[in-house]
């Protein structure tokens, strides 16, 4: 598995390409490894989320927790697959 990051609804790998080894603590198996991102990467995440906080805080509450509970009745309904 070579997991990657999602930045402004893009995947995407570490700038450097850099990545970090991901171990099953039971055994210290590797599973597998995700993008060492760095302070650019985290810049751009935080650019992208503060341009996508103005919609959602312009939502009512009920809207918001509307749309919450929808998401997580789609993730229990796809709790397996998700897992995997």
């Amino acid at each position: 598995m070579h997991g990657r990051a999602r930045i402004d609804g893009a995947w995407c790998d570490a700038d450097s390409g850099a990545v970090v080894d991901v171990l099953d603590p039971a055994d210290d198996r590797l599973v597998g490894t995700v993008p060492a991102c760095g302070p650019n990467e985290t810049l751009r995440a935080i650019d992208a989320v503060s341009r996508a906080f103005q919609p959602w805080a312009s939502r009512s509450a009920r809207d918001r927790a509307a749309l919450l509970r929808r998401l997580a009745d789609l993730m229990r309904r796809d709790a397996d697959d998700l897992a995997q």
